[in-house]
């Protein structure tokens, strides 16, 4: 259970200045939890609208696809996002407890897919992860 405060007044402008390329404005109370947390959501709301990799890899492929296989992938999409964001916490919790430069290089790239049946999270490490050299 976790409490939420929201104002449509502090979407508004926080959609804004994400579609439009600018920077998030600090509310004037400053960052509250709650703030954080209607922030965070903005965010997902425009990664969400992005639709899924592959439907910004190769439009026209995705388009072609049938219909249930694009949904299925819609459906994935959201839950996939939910464990990326909690992997970049993850790696943000490395660098804030200063741990992270003995795992990683700066840059960091890999797969991260969120297995429904098993509810794990698979990472598929690509490239920056210090075990992988």
């Amino acid at each position: 259970m976790y409490p939420i405060r929201f104002t449509k007044q502090r979407a508004v402008e926080l959609l804004d200045a994400i579609a439009n390329g600018r920077s998030l404005p600090a509310p004037p109370g400053g960052w509250t939890i709650s703030e954080l947390a209607q922030a965070a959501g903005a965010l997902f709301t425009a990664a969400l609208s992005h639709g899924p990799p592959s439907r910004w890899d190769d439009k026209e492929k995705f388009e072609g696809l049938h219909y249930e296989h694009q949904e299925l992938q819609e459906e994935r999409l959201y839950d996939d996002l939910h464990a990326v964001i909690q992997y970049h916490s993850e790696l943000h919790f490395a660098v804030q407890d200063g741990e992270y430069d003995g795992s990683f290089e700066e840059e960091v790239t890999a797969i991260i897919e969120h297995d429904s049946e098993t509810q794990a999270t698979k990472v598929r490490p690509l490239a920056g992860f210090k075990s992988q050299n």
